[in-house]
């Protein structure tokens, strides 16, 4: 394969799109409280228990990651 299809440039910067979005995706579904609004004043003291963080995790569940 040739590797510089892979890589799109972005400002000065060559980046690989496929990579960098399967990773966000792989800390979103590990982590949904990042992207969650509450994150900095959240009363939950147990991940399991937020409404939000079910809700999020069951609709990341079928986020699949990115085809290079």
């Amino acid at each position: 394969m040739n590797t510089e299809t892979k890589f799109q440039t972005v400002g000065k910067y060559k980046v690989d799109v496929a990579d960098e979005t399967n990773q966000a995706i792989r800390f979103v579904k590990s982590n949904p409280c990042c992207i969650c609004s509450c994150e900095n004043f959240c009363p939950i003291k147990y991940k399991g228990t937020c409404k939000i963080w079910v809700n999020l995790k069951s609709a990341l569940f079928a986020v699949e990651e990115v085809k290079e």
